[in-house]
């Protein structure tokens, strides 16, 4: 899906919490050991960018719709707030962006770059670019995209907002 983002950059300074009501925005930059509190709704951003040990918790249902790149560094955790009921499925991250500047698999960024040693609990769905997950990252979700590329330890659990589907059309159970 095509989307607009907003004019606000929301930059949260390192050390930091924040709580973000659902709107459109220009960019969140995530300083390292800074948390942002989404409380659920409809977010639109051109970029996300989270440095180390940065976290992203979702307090509500959350779909993220980003224009650009979505780039975590190292330890950046992106998950349901513990004390809730929700889970991986309650979390959709769509990525519009293509890899670099024309969307070869060779470019760089990546639509999506996932740092080593993330938790990550969401969906995405990248259709125009490549997924990268980094070493060692616990990945619960589902990834659709044009190109997935995984790092050596990473450990995916199926848990996701999209059916997997077989090629003769048939639905699969996702085990």
């Amino acid at each position: 899906p095509e989307f607009e983002e907003g004019d606000n950059e929301i930059r949260v300074r390192s050390r930091t919490e924040l709580e973000l009501q659902e709107g459109l925005y220009r960019s969140l930059t995530i300083g390292s050991r800074s948390t942002v509190y989404l409380t659920g709704g409809s977010y639109v951003f051109d970029s996300i960018e989270m440095q180390n040990r940065s976290r992203l918790v979702f307090n509500g249902p959350t779909e993220i719709k980003i224009k650009t790149k979505m780039n975590t560094a190292n330890d950046v955790v992106i998950c349901p707030n513990p004390d809730s009921d929700l889970s991986a499925v309650d979390l959709i991250v769509y990525v519009e962006g293509v890899n670099g500047r024309n969307g070869s698999i060779s470019e760089n960024p990546k639509a999506v770059n996932i740092g080593s040693d993330n938790i990550f609990r969401v969906n995405i769905y990248a259709p125009n670019g490549t997924v990268q997950v980094r070493n060692r990252t616990e990945f619960e979700g589902s990834i659709i995209s044009k190109d997935i590329w995984l790092g050596s330890n990473v450990e995916i659990t199926f848990n996701g907002t999209f059916f997997l589907q077989d090629f003769d059309g048939a639905i699969a159970d996702g085990k």
